[in-house]
């Protein structure tokens, strides 16, 4: 009986030990994948430490991103770690921390924290610096409004004199994730550190119009039109009808877009093939789209969509069957205009319906790229 009950005990073990080396080989492969996505490197963990993304990142800085474990009695917490350190020192003794329920308390005892004047973002983020004048100039609005969204979508956040970081709960397995949140990270981080990041369009004014002189010669000859007194009929005013605005053509809407999510994602197609259909079949096509807005960010520079301020809706439009790692949702990062900012954070959780054209497909991402959205009642 002892001997069968060891050899169940053996079995429990190697079927532990096989789930660890498959679950932890999982794991590598998606921070792998992550990691060449965003051009970066991937330093293999160990028995006693995890995976670690790190690199240069243009422009920005050094971008790391790796786990740590925090213990709380019996239990122990792994956390996600993100850290995008600036190419410069912004030297203003500067820490912004999200505000929370104790706060105030801290505050009575002392605490520094340095009111802007703006009611949202002195809501959400809580600020130390050496000089409030200072910061105030730093403080740009598009710095302020790329901060407050960002304390909303990373409590954890912080944001320092020489870098940002923001860890998110769990050891993240999804590569679609790894990617997007050093993305959203890595542009913070640029219109933090960067003076002038948001793109400025000069308008400058029309020229003056040159004033022509009339030659002397037609000066002398020109006489002024003699003074003709108008007949009552000629007083009748003459009633205009105006011409009904032209009516716009209505724009052809191509496909739906979860079908194309499930052309793309067919069960045994390769990726070069995905890829390959939707440059020849879906590229440039007008869709419409159904599914839940998760998150909407305005954004002043974005990787596909370009360096024109505009709001990036992220909405969930395809359940995906077809294997890979993580979720198996399928996104649309859909573009809208600017001045839809409230509308969409309104809308948040809900299911909306909207149309746009498609600009790029990312099978790794699992991300469709929509241009020119608009929501449809």
């Amino acid at each position: 009986m002892g001997f069968f009950i060891f050899i169940i005990m053996g079995v429990i073990v190697w079927q532990l030990v096989k789930f660890a080396r498959k679950y932890g080989q999982a794991t590598k492969d998606a921070w792998l994948w992550a990691a060449q996505e965003l051009g970066l490197r991937l330093e293999e963990g160990g028995i006693f430490s995890g995976n670690k993304i790190s690199g240069i990142i243009q422009g920005v800085g050094l971008v790391v991103v790796d786990t740590y474990s925090q213990s709380s009695g019996n239990t122990s917490t792994t956390y996600t770690r993100y850290v995008v350190r600036y190419e410069r020192d912004l030297r203003m003794g500067m820490k912004l921390t999200k505000q929370g329920a104790m706060s105030g308390v801290v505050k009575m005892f002392g605490a520094q924290d340095v009111d802007v004047g703006d009611k949202v973002f002195d809501d959400q983020v809580m600020v130390k610096v050496n000089s409030r004048r200072g910061f105030q100039q730093f403080l740009t609005r598009e710095r302020r409004r790329a901060i407050t969204d960002a304390f909303l979508s990373w409590p954890q956040l912080k944001i320092e004199d020489d870098a940002l970081q923001a860890s998110t709960s769990g050891l993240e397995r999804d590569p679609a994730k790894l990617v997007g949140t050093v993305r959203e990270l890595v542009e913070l981080a640029r219109v933090v550190s960067v003076d002038g990041a948001e793109p400025k369009v000069q308008r400058s004014s029309p020229p003056p119009v040159p004033k022509i002189a009339m030659p002397a010669a037609m000066r002398q000859t020109v006489s002024p039109p003699p003074l003709v007194t108008p007949s009552p009929i000629d007083q009748v005013e003459e009633v205009v009808v105006p011409e009904p605005d032209p009516v716009p053509e209505p724009v052809a809407v191509g496909p739906v877009l979860a079908s194309v999510c499930a052309e793309l994602y067919r069960s045994g197609q390769s990726g070069p093939d995905a890829e390959r259909l939707y440059a020849e079949t879906y590229q440039g096509q007008v869709v419409r789209g159904v599914g839940t807005l998760r998150s909407a960010q305005r954004y002043s520079f974005d990787i596909v969509f370009g360096d024109t301020p505009a709001m990036r809706a992220m909405i969930d439009v395809y359940d995906d069957d077809s294997g890979g790692f993580g979720s198996r949702t399928v996104q649309a990062a859909v573009k809208f205009p600017e001045d839809m900012r409230d509308e969409l954070t309104a809308l948040s959780g809900q299911e909306v319906v909207f149309t746009g054209t498609l600009v790029k497909f990312d099978r790794l991402l699992r991300k469709l790229y929509v241009a020119g959205g608009r929501l449809v009642s």
